[in-house]
């Protein structure tokens, strides 16, 4: 009986147990469920400006304005998905709600009657006027009859404060050439077509290729870069309380991702990339540089090596003129005791040998004037070997 009563309970608490199983793992499939039916997809805008947004050369979407928000959508749970075109384009796409988030826009007052934006900042920029190295533009006024490239509809041209006002108000006369992006104009200028562009400072001051280009001290229109959104965009509400919340967060931490990310395209680190032939280049540099050490070693060596030659044959020169020196000193001694002995006889001569005796004296003298030159140079030879060892 006791043995049935337990097999009964333990019968009834696997039931049980089985039962609250099942209740636990269709409460996780429901949840995941509402968690992927939570799930938004949203059309982010995008045109070619970096380094705020721009598509890498490996096809990625990139840029600053592209890395937070990637970095909120993973958070949030969004999928992205991104409509490329020019910035007219994009735009337009926005002004058309054909899109929900638009990229690399400035706010001004004149675009809110269309538009909103995202209350936190994300960075600030303002407009530049840049041209060929070798014109002169210091101000405004030297802009006057010069061909000016600007952007379709950039805030830093057409609107108040851009470079169309300002020029309006001085009464100075330039022509504009519209292009699509800010690549167009350097390359244009480059290439002679146009004398001047407006661009904004973040671009040119990533700008790899600034050949035969300069930044003038002209600077206009500073903004502020936000996130964009069409009014009647039914998310609208929602991405902007959701964007300001992650953006105000990132902001407050000096070691989060934004700053990473404004130090990684703001302060790029240069990274060394090299051809096949580029190394080439390098092993043929460096083996040239051995073989020149290597030569300028054994020349020098061997001129240690000439040079001590050099001083050991210098000593020996040395020793031998001094040993002539004292044989020839002896000679001369000899000579003038001779010459002596014939001066202390002279009363033995006749007039007749008068010439004789002046040779006689000449030659004394000449004896003289030879044991001074020789011990001369042969003094000056020791002085110079003694600075030649102290080198």
């Amino acid at each position: 009986m006791t043995k049935l009563i337990s097999l009964r309970v333990i019968k009834t608490f696997t039931c049980i147990s089985f039962f609250f199983l099942n209740l636990l793992l269709i409460s996780d499939f429901s949840n995941a469920n509402m968690k992927k039916q939570s799930q938004y997809t949203f059309k982010v805008g995008i045109y070619d400006n970096e380094p705020l947004v721009f598509k890498s050369k490996e096809g990625d979407y990139k840029g600053i304005y592209i890395d937070i928000l990637t970095y909120i959508a993973e958070i949030e749970n969004w999928e992205l998905e991104f409509v490329e075109g020019t910035w007219n384009e994009t735009y337009n796409a926005l002004l058309n709600n054909e899109i929900d988030i638009m990229t690399g826009i400035a706010y001004s007052i004149e675009r809110t009657e269309y538009i909103d934006f995202t209350n936190e900042t994300l960075l600030l920029n303002w407009g530049t006027v840049i041209t060929r190295k070798n014109l002169k533009i210091k101000y405004f006024f030297d802009l006057e009859g010069l061909k000016v490239g600007v952007l379709s509809n950039d805030i830093y041209f057409d609107y108040p404060g851009g470079i169309k006002a300002i020029l309006n108000k001085f009464q100075i006369n330039c022509t504009y050439q519209e292009y699509n992006d800010y690549k167009e104009i350097t390359k244009d200028i480059q290439n002679k077509l146009i004398d001047a562009g407006v661009v904004n400072r973040i671009f040119y001051q990533s700008l790899v290729d600034k050949r035969d280009l300069k930044e003038t001290n002209l600077i206009f229109q500073p903004v502020q870069l936000h996130y964009a959104f069409n009014k009647n965009n039914s998310y609208k509400s929602y991405l902007i309380e959701r964007i300001d919340h992650h953006l105000s967060e990132l902001k407050k931490d000096k070691q989060s991702i934004y700053y990473s990310i404004l130090d990684e395209y703001l302060n790029p680190k240069i990274k060394l990339q090299i051809s096949w032939w580029g190394i080439l280049i390098i092993i043929f540099s460096v083996g040239v540089s051995v073989i020149s050490i290597s030569a300028f070693i054994f020349f020098r060596y061997k001129n240690k090596v000439e040079l001590k030659k050099s001083k050991i044959k210098q000593k020996k020169l040395v020793s031998i003129l001094l040993e002539s020196y004292e044989q020839l000193e002896s000679l001369i001694d000899k000579l003038r005791n001779q010459l002596q002995l014939i001066s202390g006889k002279l009363e033995f001569f006749e007039s007749e040998d008068i010439k004789f005796i002046k040779e006689l004296e000449r030659l004394k003298l000449t004896l003289d004037d030879l044991d001074s030159i020789f011990y001369t140079y042969v003094k000056e030879k020791k002085q110079a070997l003694k600075e030649e060892e102290k080198t």
